[in-house]
């Protein structure tokens, strides 16, 4: 274990380092808020719509990232759509192992729901955030809460296997994260949280693309008075 945080927290500082390539939008304000426990921080542009939030979570293969790697964007994000951004620094593995990580973001969306009930609010994440996304879209569901107004994933790492074409046929396009890199965490995160095999069945926060987009579809056919019958598995077909 000592051997994983050693290496954990050697990757993180050089992730961390990402922020600052390019300096935060000095017009946004920052300010954090611990809510429901779990650090939180609101960018706030200097004119809002007091009615949209936006809740963004991080990438970082569930175990890099923090405020530090992701102020910037954040930053000019929450000036270009004009909207309060809250970013949520939910628990990491190894130091806060499956199932932290997506219990913290949903006691966190509870609370939100609960303080601005009739507030838009958008959810968006990208890698790991995108998954935990779906993730939080599925349990939400679960719980019958209100829905996010719209969701955004910016390249979600849903499938944890590593064995889809896209790792081979765009890997030109990503320069900072490789499939051995992705896959070395995909090791670390499996043994966190108990798993032997990568061959079984993984657990929620693995690989979301088959119950997670389930439930979406769901919710979003029930709402529109769709059957659901042909619903009750899920099948992926690679082309």
């Amino acid at each position: 274990m000592e051997d994983i945080l050693s290496k954990v927290n050697a990757d993180r500082a050089v992730f961390n380092g990402l922020g600052n390539i390019y300096p935060a939008d000095g017009s946004v304000e920052i300010s954090a808020e611990p809510i429901e426990g779990v650090t939180c921080y609101w960018f706030a542009p200097d004119s809002f719509d007091e009615n949209k939030i936006i809740i963004y979570l991080h990438g970082g293969m569930f175990v890099l990232g923090s405020i530090e790697t992701y102020k910037p964007m954040v930053s000019y994000f929450a000036s270009a759509f004009s909207a309060k951004i809250l970013f949520i620094e939910y628990g990491l593995a190894p130091e806060k192992p499956f199932p932290n990580g997506v219990n913290d973001v949903l006691k966190v969306y509870r609370e939100l729901i609960r303080r601005y009930p009739d507030a838009k609010i958008t959810l968006m994440g990208d890698s790991a955030g995108g998954a935990l996304s779906a993730t939080l879209i599925k349990m939400a569901s679960e719980e019958k809460l209100g829905m996010p107004s719209c969701v955004v994933m910016l390249s979600p790492w849903v499938y944890l296997r590593g064995n889809t074409e896209s790792y081979e046929t765009r890997k030109k396009l990503d320069t900072i994260l490789t499939k051995d890199k992705l896959m070395e965490y995909q090791v670390i995160t499996l043994r966190i949280i108990g798993m032997r095999q990568i061959q079984v069945n993984l657990p929620l926060i693995a690989s979301p693309l088959c119950s997670f987009w389930l439930a979406v579809m769901k919710y979003f056919l029930t709402t529109q008075n769709y059957s659901t019958k042909k619903l009750n598995h899920c099948s992926l077909t690679r082309k």
